[in-house]
């Protein structure tokens, strides 16, 4: 509007937020203000003796004042307004960039946690179930049955506790996923899965971290409910768009009341979108 009304077409605007002390462009992002150079003008904006934006225009066609007086009360009070949507916008990105810190963060976490757990604390359960067993092979030898009784029991709870830790560490961060991606990440969970899952398709490559483990949250929250709808089957499918991964799920369970938060939460994270229907979900999740 104003470059129409001014007969400018390389007039430019940057709007002054408040919250960031600085300008911004129209989408919130931080950006420097025209400058005054040859041949070009940098004119305030002020309403109610307060900035508003910095207008940069050819110096040529008015200056200041003259441009100042052009655009009058009501244009000011509508580039205010625009102003005010920039701010907004800006605040938006920072929130989004925040939430997906966040996740970026307990994703990091857990990784570190599931590698603990991995090299740590199930190499030392796995070391005690070999020196058990030599002992059980001792008391054997030895004909010692009350000891071989007790050492056998002693070698199968070792046994499933090794199992309960690495189911555990797998649900906390599963290692496949950073190793592989998410094509055998989810190869390795529909094996495991509580109901028939059917990879209808598969991306290749790798998309980064936080990208392949939303995919994978999604898939698995998304089974979980359907079995929680009584769901006898689920159908997956996955596969890269131009920047994102696009993930659906269908079962055939009873239609879904309840909002899937937890997906919700991580899709929108990373700024993605996210479509549910009664037995089927779709999320478009952007590439890291």
């Amino acid at each position: 509007m104003l470059a129409r009304s001014i007969g400018d077409p390389t007039l430019e605007v940057v709007y002054w937020a408040r919250s960031k002390d600085r300008y911004v462009d129209a989408g919130g992002q931080p950006t420097e203000p025209p400058r005054e150079r040859p041949g070009r003008a940098a004119t305030p904006i002020l309403r109610a003796g307060k900035p508003v934006a910095m207008i940069g225009h050819d110096a040529a066609l008015l200056d200041g004042d003259e441009l100042v007086e052009r655009i009058g009360s009501t244009a000011r009070l509508a580039v205010d307004n625009e102003r005010l949507q920039a701010e907004i916008l800006g605040q938006l990105v920072d929130l989004r960039a925040s939430r997906a810190r966040v996740v970026e963060t307990a994703d990091a976490a857990r990784m570190q946690l599931e590698r603990d757990l991995h090299d740590g604390a199930q190499q030392r359960l796995l070391a005690v179930s070999y020196e058990l067993r030599l002992a059980l092979a001792g008391a054997r030898a030895d004909g010692d049955d009350e000891l071989t009784q007790v050492l056998a029991a002693a070698v199968e709870e070792t046994k499933e506790a090794t199992a309960m830790l690495r189911e555990l560490a797998h649900g906390i961060y599963p290692a496949v996923l950073a190793e592989g991606g998410i094509g055998p990440a989810l190869e390795r969970l529909r094996d495991t899965a509580p109901i028939p899952t059917e990879l209808a398709a598969l991306p290749g490559g790798r998309y980064g971290l936080s990208t392949e483990m939303a995919a994978y949250v999604v898939v698995v929250d998304a089974i979980e409910d359907a079995v929680s709808r009584d769901a006898s089957r689920a159908v997956v499918s996955v596969h890269a768009g131009e920047q994102q991964l696009v993930v659906t799920v269908d079962d055939d369970g009873d239609p879904r009341q309840a909002p899937l938060t937890g997906i919700a939460d991580r899709v929108g994270a990373l700024a993605g979108r996210l479509q549910l229907e009664t037995t089927s979900v779709h999320a478009e999740i952007p590439c890291a």
